[in-house]
């Protein structure tokens, strides 16, 4: 695996349960669009090269905005979405290999989690760096139940959140039998686990690194902006 580290922000959702008139990528938190945080996550950080950014058609237009507002010098390519997450992993997995490096650890990361730290990407970096995966992960506090009622034990329970990190050879081998297998998975870790005998660590992260999935993660969110300000 090459030095070579690329970010793949996947942007392609319609973020229909938010109820905004506009994608919720694009709703605005603490001054700019919740895209334009998530992509400056890599934008910063001195081990991600390179950026490929995956969007909806109808949205090329206002991400086209949020790019020329963010001066960015990384994004590479910016490609359409599919119809599932995994379709649009896939857009961009592609698109990362278009790019011609020598096996490129690639983190693929959902543009509505805008608070993701540079220490996590820095560990997950660290920690996928010899050929296995690497995830975030945090324990779970709340209580679960099963759908009858009965109590769950989450001592070994984890929340998984992205970015993810695999080399790209593991990825081009394991999405091509997932799609000819009929499989969709709900994440890339699922998708690696399913095709592929590989290693996946976690790390260690945080509640702080929320998905914008509900108005009320909004808020939640610039709370957090405003006390890392």
């Amino acid at each position: 695996m090459s030095g070579d580290v690329v970010a793949v922000v996947l942007a392609g959702g319609s973020g229909t349960r938010f109820g905004a008139p506009v994608s919720k990528v694009y709703v605005d938190l603490g001054g700019r669009p919740v895209i334009a945080h998530s992509l400056a996550a890599f934008e910063s950080h001195p081990d991600v090269d390179h950026v490929v950014l995956v969007v909806c058609a109808e949205d090329r237009g206002a991400c086209a905005a949020v790019l020329a507002d963010a001066a960015s010098t990384k994004v590479r390519a910016v490609v359409d979405g599919g119809a599932t997450r995994q379709a649009s992993e896939w857009a961009g997995i592609e698109a990362v290999t278009a790019l011609d490096l020598d096996d490129p650890l690639v983190l693929l990361h959902d543009a509505a989690r805008p608070l993701t730290t540079p220490d996590l990407v820095s560990g997950l970096i660290a920690a996928a760096r010899d050929g296995a995966g690497a995830i975030p992960a945090v324990g779970v506090t709340d209580d679960l139940v099963d759908p009858v009622g009965r109590r769950v034990t989450t001592d070994d329970l984890v929340a998984v959140q992205t970015p993810q990190a695999f080399p790209l050879h593991v990825l081009r081998r394991t999405y091509p039998a997932a799609i000819a297998g009929g499989f969709d998975g709900v994440d890339t870790a699922q998708t690696v686990d399913a095709f592929a005998d590989v290693e996946i660590r976690w790390v260690a992260s945080s509640a702080e690194n929320l998905k914008i999935t509900h108005p009320a993660d909004l808020d939640r969110a610039e709370a957090i902006l405003s006390a890392r300000r």
